[in-house]
């Protein structure tokens, strides 16, 4: 029987485009029942999907890409490089879960109301939870469009801290 994998990912990740151009190609050309089944988190239905996903089963991914396989999944190109080839050979042998459907929502919005919510998000370019917050972002504006965020990279900040907590007299 086939072995089923959801791959959810992000366009600008490197560890991503190594996974799905280079490691499961591979991977389908030794093991022919490997089905995998990819979903770019930049598109926010996916996003809840991924989310709905991990709460069945109890873990979230901290890193993309985000990798399902029969009971399991694995976070990050370091732990899908290490655990999914043994994975691969464990369901060959005694048969593969199969994967929940994925659910992706219908375009329901929450309803209008007369006041907006403002959030400020600073980040750290490079960060991989930086990352992962940046899509749920992107899918609670899309979900409650009266949520005006503002994105705000820290690195800049950083190279002043040192400066203003000396003016201040706090270091």
């Amino acid at each position: 029987s086939p072995i089923q994998v959801y791959v959810f990912h992000i366009q600008e990740c490197p560890a991503c485009g190594g996974i799905l151009q280079e490691f499961l190609p591979g991977l389908q050309a030794r093991y022919p029942l490997l089905e995998v089944k990819t979903f770019d988190v930049g598109d926010s239905s996916f996003y809840g999907a991924l989310v709905k996903l991990e709460q069945r089963f109890g873990r979230e991914g901290s890193e993309f890409p985000v990798l399902f396989i029969g009971d399991q999944l694995l976070s990050g190109e370091v732990e899908i490089l290490e655990k999914l080839e043994p994975l691969i050979l464990e369901f060959q042998l005694r048969g593969s879960v199969p994967l929940p459907p994925v659910e992706v929502a219908s375009g329901t919005k929450a309803p209008e109301g007369t006041f907006s919510v403002d959030l400020a998000y600073f980040y750290q370019k490079g960060c991989s939870k930086c990352d992962r917050a940046i899509y749920l972002l992107k899918y609670l504006s899309n979900q409650y469009p009266r949520l005006n965020i503002k994105e705000i990279d820290i690195n800049p900040l950083l190279a002043t801290l040192p400066r203003l907590l000396h003016v201040r007299g706090v270091c």
